[in-house]
């Protein structure tokens, strides 16, 4: 099973944030390890941050079907 640790960063960076692709400092980075090894990584603003680290502490659901809507 992967884990995920939430590493804040030294020195934060001016850049998009993927989530949110809001032009912000990102503090953070989540990092997915099964293992020791690494799956991947993201470098996220405080606010998706935040509402990734708390949606990945209450995940019991289990996805059954995804849809895109939009036309994206």
């Amino acid at each position: 099973m992967a884990q995920v640790k939430v590493i804040p960063l030294a020195v934060p960076r001016r850049k998009r944030c993927p989530a949110c692709d809001r032009l912000i400092g990102v503090e953070h980075k989540i990092l997915l390890v099964k293992r020791e090894e690494l799956l991947g990584d993201l470098e996220l603003c405080p606010d998706c941050c935040s509402v990734i680290t708390e949606l990945i502490g209450k995940s019991t659901e289990k996805i059954i079907a995804e849809w895109q809507l939009g036309g994206e």
